[in-house]
């Protein structure tokens, strides 16, 4: 387990990203820019990115737990959606997917009326032929906290997790069926109390192979943003 730069080979499905605004059609939105798409009934799949990646699934840790859609909206680059508490996971989420005009933002909030508990939250994203077809492959952490994962094809699919986020953020990686590879983010692992509202902060882009130089400058970037005003 640990906190810092997740990194994936695979081919780039999108150069520069400019207009990153939203549209919705029912409960499902998509971003032309980004080339996204999503089911806000099911935040647990994620943005579908092309064919290749499913980016930023959000779901409760408790199995079987549901998050029920409450609203959304899109407002500019933001798509924002709330959930309501079930038995199995009794607090309010709301998560925003924003595009930043070179790649993917996620922030997730919750807070309950309980007194003490724990809202622990898993973010997962899933990409295609990770180390291939080699269900033992295992990434590799650089002493940069740069964690690559090989795949068939060129480009590079980052994610990171903001460091204000990191001490309460554990990783996981593990190999699925197909040639697909999860990153599998645990949030909110210590107690929530009453009336306080919890966030943390993801990001995700595509680079070119061999970028290492503007991935690390893309993550202090990040690292150095506060949370917006409109969170």
């Amino acid at each position: 387990m640990f906190g810092g730069v997740f990194l994936c080979l695979l081919t780039p499905l999108y150069a520069v990203l400019t207009d990153c605004s939203w549209r919705i059609d029912g409960v499902k939105a998509e971003c032309l820019a980004l080339g996204a798409r999503i089911d806000l009934s099911h935040p647990g799949d994620g943005v579908r990115l092309g064919s290749a990646v499913q980016a930023f699934g959000v779901r409760p840790a408790v199995e079987d737990a549901m998050f029920p859609l409450v609203d959304y909206y899109a407002r500019g680059t933001d798509l924002v959606a709330s959930y309501g508490p079930c038995d199995a996971f009794p607090f309010r989420t709301e998560v925003y997917w924003r595009g930043d005009g070179v790649g993917l933002q996620f922030i997730v909030s919750v807070e309950t009326d309980l007194l003490d508990s724990h809202p622990v939250i898993l973010v997962l994203s899933r990409v295609s032929a990770c180390g291939g077809v080699d269900s033992d492959y295992a990434p590799r952490m650089s002493e940069e906290r740069v964690v690559r994962v090989q795949q068939l094809g060129g480009g590079d699919w980052c994610e990171v997790v903001h460091p204000s986020d990191q001490r309460e953020a554990s990783h996981k990686w593990r190999f699925l069926q197909g040639g697909i590879g999860e990153s599998r983010w645990s949030l909110f692992s210590q107690s929530l109390e009453k009336g306080v509202i919890r966030r943390a902060r993801l990001a995700c882009r595509l680079f070119d192979s061999d970028d290492s130089n503007t991935v690390s400058s893309w993550a202090s970037e990040f690292a150095e943003q506060s949370i917006p005003l409109t969170v």
